[in-house]
């Protein structure tokens, strides 16, 4: 396998587990529970990953076909792709980024069962990428609504860095509420 793609699904293995261990433990009552009007709750969160991970399998799939269907060829290099997104500080929790009504959360969407789509679909985009592993996917690109143009590895180190994003807003969210039940917490 080369090595870009070795170290992607590394990457991408290290951010799901990282978002797996952030919510296993969440009482399913309080992973419902917003600190605040304007924030997604833990479910949410996991919801909306579970929404677009999926699309992107589906995109990189279609992608793939297409470039084995044109004559993409043999990767022409092994360079890392893990910081060419990094203008766009994905993972960073600077500033709100509404998502669009097509990926929205539902409310009612538990964190177990947004769990099981994310693996699912991860298996599939796994799948994809490893199988493609001869087609240089630098050559496949696809709009992205914020990023514009980016190629396959950027699609899959994209679904990584905003789960990243998503597991930090978790995090908050987490302390938020946390924070909210000590202070409305009787004083024994």
């Amino acid at each position: 396998m080369q090595q870009r793609l070795a170290e992607l699904l590394v990457y991408m293995d290290e951010t799901r587990d990282r978002l797996v261990a952030e919510v296993s433990s969440i009482n399913p009552a309080f992973a419902a529970m917003k600190p605040r009007a304007d924030c997604w709750s833990v479910e949410e969160n996991v919801a909306h990953l579970a929404m677009v991970e999926p699309g992107v399998a589906r995109l990189v799939c279609h992608g793939i076909e297409w470039g084995r269907s044109n004559g993409v060829g043999a990767p022409t290099s092994d360079d890392s792709v893990l910081g060419s997104l990094d203008r766009y500080a994905l993972t960073e929790v600077v500033r709100k980024m509404d998502a669009p009504s097509s990926v929205a959360p539902p409310t009612d969407k538990r964190v177990a069962e947004s769990l099981a789509t994310l693996a699912a679909s991860r298996v599939r985009l796994r799948e994809a990428l490893v199988a493609a592993d001869q087609l240089d996917l630098v050559q496949v690109k696809r709009p992205h609504r914020i990023l514009g143009e980016i190629d396959l590895y950027q699609w899959a180190l994209f679904v990584a860095q905003h789960e990243e994003r998503h597991r930090k807003q978790i995090a908050r969210t987490i302390a938020e509420l946390t924070e909210l039940a000590a202070e409305s917490a009787p004083i024994v």
